[in-house]
């Protein structure tokens, strides 16, 4: 029997609640999504195209293209380079970002490498390191 861990619980369900939310907003179902889920202690490498939400629980080093949604929860790490609309990072994300609308960073979050971003959201704690560049209004 697994024990859970209700803080990273908690934050994993806070991330896909806000990342729901945006899928909601956009109007768009999620039935039928073009989901990834890279679940703790797995390991991903290579390019991912067409992807509708990626939630990294593990580890990915990688290059995403044509990407909606990006969820990096507590336990998760990414690197590489990513064009999406929405990201929320928990975890840890070292690369290349460009956020065409909404960035999070948790209070557990540590954002390093180059990011363009349209609109940022930074909770108590976070941890943002390299550069930043706000993208005019689309």
């Amino acid at each position: 029997m697994a024990v859970k861990n209700s803080i990273t619980e908690g934050l994993l369900s806070d991330v896909r609640n806000s990342v729901g939310s945006q899928t909601k907003k956009q109007g768009k179902s999620t039935i039928g999504e073009k989901q990834l889920h890279v679940g703790t202690e797995i390991t991903l490498n290579g390019t991912i195209a067409e992807c509708d939400s990626l939630i990294v629980e593990g580890f990915v080093d990688a290059t995403v293209e044509n990407a909606t949604n990006l969820e990096i929860a507590e336990t998760g790490t990414f690197k590489g380079k990513v064009t999406v609309d929405h990201v929320v990072v928990a975890g840890l994300f070292e690369g290349e970002l460009t956020v065409g609308k909404q960035l999070t960073i948790k209070s557990t979050g540590t954002l390093k490498g180059n990011v363009t971003y349209l609109q940022l959201e930074v909770e108590k704690g976070g941890i943002i390191e390299g550069s930043m560049q706000k993208m005019s209004q689309p």
